[in-house]
């Protein structure tokens, strides 16, 4: 399964050289999960609620919030909301 997200922005955070392109940032009730491939490093960052995050390769992560979780390249990774819950993704 592949996770189509919103068209690429590239902002910059604070003290950054280059823009990061931000894939998506999604609200997500209870249970919902996300399925998706990775090209790149990606970044998935817990900014409310708690997830839960695998990727085949490091095992299950319960990411809090204000958390990251960094997957590999070619990595399939699921994201599935314990709680109400907002997640951003990026490249890394």
């Amino acid at each position: 399964m592949q996770l189509v997200l919103a068209p690429i922005s590239l902002l910059r955070r604070p003290g950054e050289g280059r823009p990061r392109p931000l894939l998506g940032r999604r609200k997500l009730s209870v249970r919902t999960t996300l399925g998706f491939s990775t090209e790149s490093e990606t970044v998935i960052r817990c900014l409310k609620g708690k997830l839960w995050i695998t990727d085949g390769r490091t095992g299950d992560v319960i990411l809090p919030e204000g958390g990251n979780f960094i997957g590999s390249k070619g990595a399939v990774i699921v994201v599935e909301a314990l709680e109400e819950s907002v997640v951003e993704i990026r490249r890394g």
